[in-house]
């Protein structure tokens, strides 16, 4: 029972820690069906406290599985409060046709203090062909 009542007292004081420093890493891709070549925005949302060093994943080709940067867009940094949110976008695009999985990016701030996206789920479809018909 006493160490059923610590591992409690360390779960929650472990959730309270991460909360308290506030930070949170969001990723969206959109659309999240489309045909082999087509373009999908990726919208990465980074919030953390003002004055912390926040240490951004490596987003290039090498890192995204099967997808590929299209292009890089603006980057903003907003601020509320104590908090900043950096604002990332890119166009990015996969030739696997197939169900695939965008991966998690993750963040760091300090030692040994890091967080993540969530994997996102994409579908990519080729395109029906007749190859009895002439071109």
């Amino acid at each position: 029972m006493r160490i059923t009542k610590k591992l409690l007292c360390l779960f929650f004081l472990a959730t309270s820690l991460q909360y308290s420093y506030g930070q949170e890493a969001s990723a969206t891709l959109s659309p999240t069906q489309i045909m082999i070549g087509d373009h999908m925005e990726l919208e990465i949302k980074v919030k953390a406290p003002q004055n912390s060093s926040l240490i951004l994943p490596k987003i290039d080709d090498d890192h995204l599985g099967n997808f590929r940067i299209v292009e890089k867009l603006k980057t903003d940094t907003l601020f509320s409060g104590s908090q900043s949110i950096l604002q990332l976008k890119y166009i990015v695009t996969c030739f696997e046709d197939s169900a695939q999985i965008f991966p998690a990016l993750k963040f760091s701030q300090g030692i040994g203090d890091s967080f993540a996206t969530q994997p996102i789920s994409i579908q990519v479809s080729s395109p029906n062909i007749d190859s009895t018909k002439d071109v």
